[in-house]
């Protein structure tokens, strides 16, 4: 949730296909601007900083997502308050530096329902220090 422009959601396509594991990845972003971005594919070298490996192919003086990742992906409008998905539809939610950006009284609810729609939930390392200063977890 809170996927951005895409990077992670190609980035663990990518590891899966390292792994031999089978893996549908959906990214779930509240900007429509965010999410063309996303499905374009094409990145700046910013999107690269600390990278240890890169899986894109140079593009002029952009990076672009190998076409085979493009595959068994997806990537959906909504809000992590409300998510458009059943109960337990996911193996795993991955929330990454998302959480930090929304509302103090709204923070329960996010997590309730990344709880609702995925087996494990993981929280990113600022959203978890976020969230311990607050007293939430």
């Amino acid at each position: 949730v809170g996927c951005g422009r895409g990077e992670e959601v190609y980035t663990i396509k990518y590891l899966c296909e390292k792994l031999n594991l089978n893996c549908y990845v959906v990214g779930l972003d509240l900007s429509l601007k965010n999410l063309i971005m996303a499905k374009g594919g094409i990145y700046t070298s910013f999107s690269l900083r600390g990278a240890r490996e890169n899986f894109l192919i140079q593009w002029g003086n952009m990076w672009r997502v190998p076409f085979k990742y493009w595959k068994g992906n997806d990537f959906v409008l909504g809000n992590l308050l409300k998510l458009p998905f059943k109960d337990c539809s996911f193996d795993a939610v991955i929330c990454k530096n998302t959480l930090m950006y929304i509302r103090e009284e709204f923070l329960r609810r996010a997590l309730e329902e990344m709880e609702r729609v995925g087996r494990f939930v993981y929280l990113g390392k600022f959203d978890v220090l976020h969230l311990k200063n607050l007293g939430i977890l």
